[in-house]
């Protein structure tokens, strides 16, 4: 951190005389020396995270659990061709020596990335700062071509949505720190922390933070991955980038998985901005006599379903948002929360609807999960941050996950 204020010393005593390729060599020159010091340490982590993992080998032998075994064997194979740990398949993901191995290994990672949020963020405003200043000067001295040229250069910066999704990372942080001396702070998460303890309950996660054409990572353990068959990934998602669709077309579908067939427990999360609300529309779908599906009714009511009839039918059960309704052109944070007792719907943190569940254990259904798209209408808007997990969030996880998803 000395060596980055003797860095800006140095360019705020020359910056009267730098241009605007001069500014931005500095500024990307820092960023990636912020960068390469994450790395470093992630690299160096990852190391120790492997020879850790491998020493559990013969503990995992002892225990004399073949299913156990297998998934170690798996797990270790994966590591030894040098990709990047993932969490490990049941019954290893339970398995106490690797379940806090991992803890320590997500908490290391999260606790990286938030120093490197916070290093850029500084960065950053350093050089807004600087490009602020030399616009000041060329609109005084008349050059106008000039001054806009600087003008540019903060609004394509402002448009990077990894940039502004570390910036936004930073802010949390700050809150966060900021709650924690105040002795307040319920649920003021920075978006790594919130993420990682809910990484093991993980079936589908859609952070659309980038555009990957065709295909849809998975960042969840499950690695359910998506294909669009219509829609777009746009710059300007509720946090970072997101993905759009447009009237009359599909949106992205994810083939069926065991683990996508949540019949008991779950927790359904997503952003969304509907562009109209003419008609019923699905922006989450998989079946609504089987596993879940979530519906926007022609009114901005949210409906969720699931059944037992294994399919698109009857017998199902319906719970729907009464007075409060989610309006065009506005983001909202939905969240369904079912368990055996109840289902609830959350917006923006908040409960809009409550029911006893009636269908404990729904059917599992063949159908493929769809997003953007589904049985009762096509969703004409935006979505982001799509979150699937295979058990039921508490009040206080999902007043946390909207603060860690951009909400306030």
């Amino acid at each position: 951190m000395k060596a980055l204020l003797i860095a800006l010393c140095f360019v705020v005593s020359f910056v009267s005389a730098a241009e605007l390729q001069d500014l931005r060599d500095w500024y990307e020159a820092q960023i990636e020396l912020e960068t390469r010091k994450v790395l470093k340490d992630r690299d160096a982590m990852l190391e120790r995270f492997r020879a850790a993992f491998l020493r559990l080998e013969t503990a995992v032998q002892q225990e004399g659990n073949l299913d156990l075994a297998l998934a170690y064997r798996e797990a270790k194979t994966q590591l030894e061709e040098g990709g990047d740990p993932v969490l490990a398949a049941e019954p290893l993901a339970s398995y106490e020596g690797y379940s806090r191995l991992w803890q320590t290994w997500e908490k290391v990672l999260s606790d990286l990335e938030n120093t490197r949020a916070v290093e850029v963020e500084g960065v950053y405003r350093r050089f807004t700062q600087l490009l602020e200043k030399q616009e000041v000067e060329a609109t005084r001295s008349g050059e106008i071509e000039k001054a806009l040229s600087f003008r540019a250069e903060k609004d394509r910066l402002s448009e990077d949505p990894e940039l502004q999704a570390l910036l936004e990372r930073a802010a949390l942080i700050r809150e966060a720190r900021s709650a924690e001396s105040a002795g307040g702070g319920a649920g003021m998460m920075p978006m790594a922390p919130m993420m990682s303890t809910l990484t093991r309950d993980m079936v589908l996660y859609f952070s659309f933070d980038r555009d990957e054409g065709e295909r849809v990572r998975d960042r969840s353990p499950a690695r359910n991955e998506g294909k669009r068959h219509g829609g777009r990934w746009v710059r300007e998602g509720r946090r970072g980038g997101g993905f759009q669709v447009g009237e009359g077309e599909r949106g992205i579908e994810v083939p069926n998985a065991e683990s996508l067939q949540l019949t008991e427990d779950l927790s359904l999360a997503f952003w969304m901005k509907p562009d109209k609300l003419e008609g019923r529309r699905n922006p989450i779908h998989k079946s609504y006599g089987g596993e879940f599906a979530m519906t926007l009714e022609p009114d901005g009511r949210i409906s969720a379903y699931h059944g037992i009839a294994g399919r698109d039918a009857h017998p199902y059960q319906g719970l729907a948002t009464d007075e409060k309704r989610v309006e065009p052109g506005q983001w909202a944070h939905v969240v369904m929360v079912r368990n055996k007792e109840r289902v609830v719907i959350y917006v923006n943190g908040e409960s809009w609807a409550a029911a006893g569940n009636t269908h404990p254990v729904a059917k599992a259904s063949g159908g493929s999960l769809l997003i953007g798209w589904g049985y009762a209408g096509q969703f004409i808007g935006s979505l982001d941050e799509v979150l699937i997990l295979k058990r039921a969030l508490e009040e206080k996880e999902i007043r946390g996950l909207y603060r860690a998803m951009g909400g306030r």
